[in-house]
């Protein structure tokens, strides 16, 4: 599944939770994914008053929460200025007039009715991401944000790893501004971190939303401007869990079609004569660079630059795993391609469970099922209704090449 954890959160239409959140406008990061007993899934959302909840998202036509901010989680449109504040990337979603259509506006410039707000403009969640249209801002419904914002009173929160340059636990200090934890610059970066004055002169960045942390929590919240709830997309409904984090060690294949792939492939590492067959290949992320792009080296021993949206982590196994073969020949047919190919025998096999008996370097598995033995790609396969996958495999499973150190070289050279 994808990942949407950092992105920033205010209550959606559908919510019935009281005043958890600390109120209508108050803000809260999305910090971990996790399915429910029934099979759906939520997330947790640790709001800027402190307070950690789990909450479903867009389960059985309720929409408990909005998505305020999305830039937290890299979402850039790389090619694309600002007409607004002239900011050169823009970061999380855009507005692009649909009457002016050389217009384009940030989150902060669209909440401060830059441009006509008479004009009615399409939300554009993501880059490649359909377009949304939201109606004019003229006579649209208003709401103050408030939390971890310029002049909020803060302490260390649930995520904080810095010994005490607070001035120990408890000691509270000032928010000065919204700032990128990495690039730190004001205001139109990421907005993933915040400068803090302590009370006792120190002053620093910290993190709220990036890498998915926060390290604050406020005792008294801050306004920060007004927004507009109506033209915010819905969690789990407009704007879906797409987000993909990856991490160093982690298997991934292409996960879309050749054209999206080249057109995805525009501003974050281009695209080769040669790159069309990856897509049939497996291969290993050795590096995630400044603006979430990842270095991924192949089964083919080259090291490439890819957009994270191309990507798709490969499901990981370990021997004895009791999986089944899913029952699709058509599907386990194309899948095979180039991971040992399709025989007619494993006809006999389809919707049967066995076992992986061996894992290979490349995430291929080697399955034991009705008497004879596979080699499939790992997308073949699923875990049987009964049984349950380590949830460190996917950093640790013996399909990890054992040489990890030598292919961070090979990548930080070819960087």
């Amino acid at each position: 599944m994808d990942d949407v954890t950092s992105v920033r959160v205010v209550r959606g239409p559908d919510w019935s939770m009281g005043n958890e959140d600390g109120g209508d406008g108050h803000l809260g990061t999305v910090v971990d994914i996790k399915p429910t007993a029934d099979g759906a899934n939520a997330v947790v959302v640790l709001w800027d008053n402190g307070k950690k909840r789990e909450y479903r998202y867009g389960s059985e036509g309720n929409y408990t929460l909005r998505v305020f901010d999305n830039a937290p989680a890299t979402v850039i449109f790389t090619e694309i200025t600002c007409d607004g504040c002239k900011a050169h990337p823009i970061y999380g979603m855009r507005f692009h007039c649909n009457k002016c259509h050389d217009i384009n506006l940030c989150l902060p410039c669209y909440n401060a009715g830059k441009h006509d707000v008479g004009h009615d403009f399409s939300r554009v969640d993501y880059p490649y991401g359909a377009e949304t249209n939201v109606p004019p801002r003229k006579k649209a419904q208003k709401l103050a944000a408030k939390g971890l914002l310029a002049g909020a009173t803060i302490v260390r929160g649930d995520d904080w790893q810095w010994e005490d340059q607070d001035g120990g636990d408890g000691k509270t200090g000032k928010m000065m501004e919204v700032k990128g934890w990495n690039d730190q610059v004001e205001g139109n970066g990421l907005r993933d971190a915040a400068l803090v004055q302590w009370d006792y002169g120190l002053q620093n960045i910290y993190r709220v939303g990036a890498e998915g942390k926060v390290d604050l929590k406020c005792t008294k919240a801050a306004e920060g401007g007004k927004y507009y709830p109506n033209h915010l997309p819905l969690l789990g409904e407009s704007y879906q869990v797409f987000i993909k984090k990856f991490e160093e060690g982690t298997m991934v294949n292409v996960g879309v079609e050749l054209e999206e792939f080249k057109k995805l492939q525009e501003g974050h590492g281009g695209w080769e004569s040669d790159m069309s067959q990856i897509l049939q290949l497996f291969g290993m992320v050795v590096a995630v660079l400044g603006n979430g792009d990842l270095r991924v080296h192949f089964v083919d021993n080259k090291v490439r630059t890819i957009n994270p949206r191309c990507m798709t982590k490969v499901p990981m196994y370990s021997e004895d795993d009791k999986v089944m073969l899913i029952n699709d020949e058509a599907k386990v047919r194309e899948l095979q391609k180039g991971h040992g190919g399709w025989v007619d025998d494993m006809a006999a096999s389809l919707g049967c469970v066995g076992k992986v008996v061996e894992v290979f370097k490349d995430a291929d598995v080697k399955i034991q099922v009705v008497g004879r033995q596979w080699s499939l790609n790992p997308y073949c396969i699923q875990l049987a209704p009964d049984a349950t996958l380590s949830p460190t495999r996917i950093l640790e499973g013996p399909g990890m090449p054992d040489n990890l150190e030598h292919y961070m070289m090979v990548a930080a050279a070819s960087t």
